[in-house]
C-alpha cells in the first residue's frame, strides 16, 4: 500500500490560490482552514456555526510576524442543506478573488445509533419517515453531490492557471466508507458514497482531480463521550487530532500528481487504498471480469457514443 507523505515544500502550491471550504468552522475543517491560510490560500469557508467561523475569521485576520505570506480566510454562514446556502459560498469566492481553484467538503453529522435496532423498530416505530435518516444523508452525502456541480462549474469559469497547480475536489469521507460502522448505518453509507462519489469525477475528461480522505478516529466534536472512552479507554487506542488530518487534505489539494486516490489517515499516516484494489483486481474479481473492467476503465469519456 503506498504512503503518501505530506511535503511543505509541495503544500506551497496552494499560495494565492481560491479555495472554498465546507464545514470549515470546526474539527478538521477549521484545521484545513487554518493550514491552507497558514499557506498563502485565500480560503472561503462555510459552516453551520455561524459564532465558530465568525471566530475562527477573525483569529485569522490578523497573521502573526512569524508568517507574514499568510493568505485570507472569509466566512459565509452556510447550511449544506441548502443549494441556495452552497451556491452563496461559491458566488462570495468568485466574487472576492474572481476564480475559484480548489474545493473541499468537511461537513458531516453522525445520526442516531437507535435508528436500526431490531428491538426499538416496532411497527408503530416505522409509521412515519425518520426526519433523522434524511438529515443525515442530506447533510454527509447529497450535499456533496451538490457542492461537486458548483464546484466544477465555478472552476471551469474561472481562468486558466499558471504554474504547478491542476484544481481539484477533496471530499472527507471517513474509515467508515471504506469499512461498517456498528450503530451508525446512514453515516457509513454516506461515507461510502463520497468515496464512490470521489472515484467517478476523478474519471472526468476535465482536467479538475478529485480524491477521498478517509480518517479513522480523530478528536473532534462529533465523536462522542462514549466512544471515545470506549476507544482509549476499553480499547486503549490514540486519536489523532484534526491537524493530523488536514495536511493530506492540503497533499491532495496541492500535489497535481494525486487524482482518484482514496487516502486513509490513521495515526497521523496516510495510505492509498485503490492502488491496492486496482492491483489486485484480478484475485478478488476473476482475470476475465478484470480484463473487461480495465478496458471499461480505460475508455475516454469523449469515446463513447452519444445518444443523442
Amino acid at each position: 500500500m503506498t504512503e503518501i507523505q505530506y511535503s511543505e515544500t509541495v503544500a506551497h502550491n496552494v499560495r494565492s490560490r481560491v479555495v472554498v471550504v465546507t464545514g470549515g468552522a470546526q474539527g478538521i475543517g477549521a484545521a484545513t482552514v487554518t493550514l491552507l491560510h497558514g499557506l498563502g490560500a485565500h480560503v472561503v469557508f462555510g459552516d453551520i456555526s455561524e459564532s465558530a467561523g465568525e471566530k475562527l475569521e477573525k483569529s485569522l485576520s490578523n497573521p502573526p510576524e512569524s508568517n507574514p505570506s499568510s493568505g485570507t480566510a472569509h466566512f459565509v454562514k452556510t447550511n449544506v442543506c441548502s443549494y441556495a446556502d452552497q451556491l452563496a459560498l461559491f458566488e462570495a469566492a468568485f466574487h472576492r478573488h474572481g476564480r475559484v481553484d480548489a474545493a473541499i467538503t468537511c461537513a458531516g453529522i453522525l445520526d442516531d445509533p437507535d435508528l436500526f435496532d431490531p428491538s426499538k423498530l416496532t411497527l408503530d416505530a416505522v409509521r412515519e419517515e425518520s426526519s433523522v435518516i434524511t438529515n443525515a444523508l442530506n447533510t454527509n452525502l447529497l450535499s456533496a453531490v451538490h457542492f461537486s456541480r458548483l464546484a466544477l462549474a465555478y472552476i471551469t469559469a474561472s481562468p486558466a492557471l499558471l504554474g504547478d497547480f491542476t484544481p481539484s475536489l477533496t471530499f472527507t469521507s471517513s474509515i467508515t466508507g471504506i469499512f461498517w460502522a456498528s450503530s451508525m448505518a446512514c453515516y457509513s453509507t454516506s461515507k461510502h458514497g463520497l468515496v464512490g462519489l470521489s472515484r467517478t469525477l476523478s474519471q472526468n475528461p476535465s482536467p479538475i482531480r478529485s480524491n477521498a480522505i478517509c480518517p479513522s478516529a480523530t478528536n473532534t466534536s462529533i465523536v462522542s463521550d462514549a466512544l471515545r472512552e470506549m476507544w482509549t479507554g476499553q480499547l486503549g487506542l490514540s486519536m489523532q487530532e484534526p491537524s493530523d488530518v488536514a495536511k493530506y487534505i492540503v497533499q491532495c489539494v496541492a500535489d497535481s500528481t494525486l487524482n482518484g486516490k482514496t487516502v486513509v489517515v490513521a495515526r497521523g499516516e496516510a495510505r492509498d487504498v485503490d492502488e491496492v484494489l486496482e492491483g489486485s483486481v484480478e484475485r478478488w474479481m476473476g482475470e476475465e471480469n478484470a480484463r473487461e473492467w480495465r478496458l471499461l476503465k480505460g475508455l475516454a469519456v469523449s469515446s463513447l457514443p452519444d445518444d443523442g
